[in-house]
């Protein structure tokens, strides 16, 4: 008898019919109907838990199934199963029971009517559906750099994000051209790839894969001094720089549809939001108008709490 614990093989190599083994590689008689005092009649049972282990011999073929709440073997149950045996994931497609036994995840198995009353008790699996779980993927999001400090990113905009740039960490221009670390900058607009693995804080924190730089921008700190206006495709909104009533310094932005507005949480707002007394962060093209005030596309515009 052979062991295959924590391996992948297809269960469509096994073409016999399933017979317990002993652990000494001997074949023993099939589960019977006949004693009644070796089986206890049950109706069909459905057990959840994981596979510990998967058994093919030139005889058939078995696994170990530990229940969810396994104490000392005391739910382990041992299922002998044919290649006609049923495997489906939760979505009825497909699965594979080695990948299950490997991947960890769990299983729910249907078999009886009978089972024998052995330690560990031995019955006849109809179908076993596998919960499949997806990998977790990178996360990818654009946003601009707030702050950067020893080799962490404070990134604001839809999700913001505290990024740890290492010597892993990919960092390419929007050609795909390499870049060092010293371009990535405060107030530059930037693609990242993270995760999927971030902390719960807020904003949670992750270590940085990959950084597209898409460019630079200047920034703005102050309140709206008169509520957003709309204009043509375009909305318009006087920000008074440092809140000092003074016109030289302040500028004007321009709210396009391809412009930002978010709260602190990278939560999405409306023009409607920018109303007077407001507090903002705005980011917006290095491109102003010799105007006074100056006036200047918004890429992203932060509410204050």
């Amino acid at each position: 008898m052979k062991t295959w614990t924590k391996f992948i093989v297809t269960t469509g190599l096994v073409a016999m019919v399933a017979i317990p083994l002993t652990a000494g590689a001997q074949a023993v008689k099939p589960i019977s109907s006949k004693p009644a005092e070796t089986v206890e009649q049950v109706k069909e049972i459905s057990k959840t838990g994981t596979i510990q282990q998967i058994v093919y011999t030139k005889n058939g073929a078995y696994m170990m199934l530990e229940g969810k709440e396994a104490k000392q073997g005391e739910d382990l149950i041992r299922l002998n199963f044919t290649k006609n045996t049923l495997v489906v994931d939760q979505d009825s497609k497909k699965a594979d029971l080695f990948e299950a036994l490997e991947k960890g995840w769990k299983v729910t198995a249907k078999y009886g009517p009978e089972m024998t009353k052995s330690l560990p008790p031995q019955a006849s699996a109809t179908k076993f559906v596998i919960e499949r779980v997806e990998e977790l993927k990178a996360i990818k999001s654009t946003g601009i750099i707030a702050e950067a400090k020893d080799n962490r990113l404070v990134v604001v905009g839809t999700s913001p994000v505290i990024l740890t740039v290492t010597d892993e960490t990919v960092i390419t221009d929007a050609n795909g051209n390499k870049l060092d670390k010293s371009a990535l900058k405060s107030n530059t607009r930037i693609e990242a790839e993270y995760g999927p693995i971030m902390t719960m804080s807020m904003p949670p924190m992750s270590g940085a894969k990959s950084i597209v730089v898409l460019g630079e921008t200047a920034r703005v700190e102050g309140v709206v001094a008169e509520s957003a206006k709309q204009e043509s495709d375009t909305s318009r909104v006087h920000i008074d720089v440092k809140a000092d009533d003074e016109l030289e310094n302040d500028i004007i932005l321009n709210i396009t549809g391809d412009t930002k507005i978010v709260d602190v949480y990278g939560q999405e707002l409306k023009t409607s939001d920018l109303t007077k007394g407001v507090k903002v962060v705005g980011f917006h093209s290095l491109m102003t108008t010799r105007s006074i005030p100056a006036i200047s596309n918004a890429v992203l515009v932060v509410v204050q709490p």
